[in-house]
């Protein structure tokens, strides 16, 4: 549940920081639909052709009640999950940026369409690297938050 807390958290963080800045109009560069159905949806699919259903389950299962300290095994399975997750989402984010970037140089004729087509790349980015960092905390909460 911490794990979640902190991801809330962060995300608060982030957007307090833009809000205060620029105010709400600075908000809607980073919740570009398309960019984040890419990366995030792109980061499960990989996810779920990579590691077995109930592995996947019992981690999301995890972040809330946590793992019994006698399964180490499992421990270990949810820990290597989230650890490719985080690297899964930073390549996926850096994916859909350099598609990003192909589109600007593709219509680079096209000036009224660069700035939306950069800030696609840039928030692909910004998507992945968020998910690297959310999962490699949500790999260090399962390894050393024990239940008993």
């Amino acid at each position: 549940m911490k794990a979640i807390i902190g991801f809330i958290l962060l995300l608060g963080i982030l957007a307090g920081s833009i809000f205060t800045g620029e105010g709400m109009s600075a908000l809607r560069p980073f919740l570009m639909a398309e960019t984040m159905l890419a990366t995030v949806l792109g980061t499960a699919v990989i996810l779920v052709f990579t590691f077995p259903l109930k592995i996947i389950m019992e981690s999301y299962r995890s972040l809330f009640g946590g793992i019994a300290e006698s399964d180490n095994e499992m421990r270990n399975r949810v820990c290597e999950l989230f650890h490719a997750a985080a690297h899964i989402g930073s390549s996926v984010g850096v994916i859909v940026a350099l598609y990003g970037i192909i589109l600007v140089l593709i219509n680079i004729a096209d000036m009224s369409r660069l700035p939306i087509r950069l800030a696609f790349a840039l928030t692909a980015l910004f998507y992945g690297f968020l998910i690297s960092i959310c999962f490699s905390a949500f790999e260090r909460y399962i390894r050393y938050h024990r239940v008993s």
